[in-house]
């Protein structure tokens, strides 16, 4: 089952991938709690050590959200955004290209994530961000 709704370009609608991608921003920006996204057994992996310790990997709503309340307490601005429409797959796969910085932290990086979706929430994911920021393709 796909929880990918097709575009509706004319009307402005909000299509499933981008009320997924939009939702997993505001969780990583501190806006929307873990619970309210991921399934009780979501599994994210990082692809890079993450500034708090000890996670390569989240199972649940609670270690996830472990994860970005530490992010967020090191660094209190950063901030998540996307800068291209996510990319869906009809088989309930996202793919994310995003942008994180901080004044602060004195950094900007860039990163993608891969998430299986189902019923609009999230299953599973991997995370990985790159060490400098890149710039759009085109």
């Amino acid at each position: 089952m796909t929880t990918t709704a097709p575009t509706d370009t004319e009307s402005g609608a909000e299509t499933g991938a981008e009320t997924v991608s939009r939702r997993w921003t505001e969780l990583w920006n501190g806006q929307l709690p873990a619970t309210e996204l991921v399934t009780a057994d979501a599994r994210v992996e990082f692809g890079r050590t993450q500034p708090v310790p000890d996670w390569e990997t989240t199972v649940g709503p609670a270690e996830l959200q472990a994860v970005i309340d530490g992010i967020r307490a090191r660094f209190p601005d950063v901030v998540y955004s996307l800068p291209t429409s996510p990319i869906p797959a009809a088989d309930g796969r996202l793919t994310l290209l995003w942008d994180v910085g901080s004044e602060a932290g004195g950094f900007h990086r860039t990163g993608i994530d891969l998430l299986v979706v189902r019923e609009g929430r999230v299953v599973s994911g991997r995370s990985v961000t790159g060490d400098h920021a890149l710039h759009p393709l085109g």
